[in-house]
């Protein structure tokens, strides 16, 4: 048993057990961190019921084995799933790639989150995930007041940001499955190719009636450092079109004005 170096809001655990064919299997194990929680934070149990539904679908995702509810067994509520071999790859810039392998590397980021917005909720057994509809107004709402509630000083930014974000929100509201948290360094690549072999974890964060448009716009923070600094070169930048999953269509939306995609700006 050894922690994962990443993974701390909900603490991840690799296990190696000698099965009883006499073989070993490699497990990984996600539980409530210990401690004094948020309300609707470190939702472990979400995130294993998403990634079992999943499992029936084309969007990768590891096996999930068991949810423990019972705290008394380890102190927390906790999941197991099988590991996935491969590799994680924390920093987006991928100075170890070639500029092909990290174009690669995000058209198939791109096509797996075309994927996940293509699977119908109710087909999957998520018809009753969560609330429906109003979603960018329900998480505006709900970090705001978290926010407020953990503060532990004034930050004109942030109380400007949110008095903006409750009046600029979308019209548009369509139903689909929106990750929370896509981005490179929670995804598992292949151990020797440029290619996306499963989406682990991170789903305590998903909804069903979420707007697609806020994961590719997580997805499109994780190319940029600094405020206003891209952290590839040009070159290495998803197209337009990739961004938005191959087609307009799979979001809705004919183009993705405002995404900031070839803009020296977020």
């Amino acid at each position: 048993v050894r922690q994962f170096d990443s993974g701390h809001s909900n603490p991840t655990f690799f296990l190696s057990a000698e099965m009883a064919t006499g073989k070993r299997q490699d497990f990984v194990l996600r539980k409530k961190p210990p401690g004094k929680l948020v309300a609707s934070a470190h939702q472990v149990d979400r995130e294993f019921r998403v990634i079992s539904a999943l499992a029936a679908t084309d969007v990768p995702v590891a096996r999930t084995r068991v949810l423990c509810n019972d705290d008394s067994v380890i102190g927390q509520m906790f999941y197991i799933m099988d590991a996935v071999e491969g590799r994680i790859l924390i920093d987006p810039s991928m100075p170890e790639q070639t500029s092909a392998e990290r174009a690669a590397i995000f058209d198939s980021m791109n096509d797996v989150l075309a994927r996940l917005h293509k699977v119908d909720p109710v087909n999957v057994g998520l018809g009753d995930y969560g609330r429906t509809g109003q979603y960018i107004a329900r998480q505006v709402a709900r970090w705001s007041k978290q926010y407020a509630e953990l503060k532990t000083e004034e930050i004109p930014a942030m109380e400007k940001l949110a008095a903006w974000l409750p009046q600029n929100i979308p019209a548009e509201d369509p139903t689909t499955i929106v990750h929370g948290d896509y981005r490179l360094g929670n995804l598992i690549v292949h151990p020797t190719e440029p290619r996306i072999v499963a989406v682990p974890h991170q789903y305590r964060l998903a909804a069903v009636t979420g707007q697609p448009a806020v994961t590719t716009a997580q997805r499109r923070r994780g190319l940029r450092g600094r405020p206003g600094r891209l952290v590839l070169q040009r070159e290495d930048l998803p197209s337009c079109r990739a961004q938005l999953g191959e087609s307009g269509a799979t979001f809705g939306r004919p183009s993705c004005i405002g995404l900031g995609v070839g803009q020296d700006h977020d």
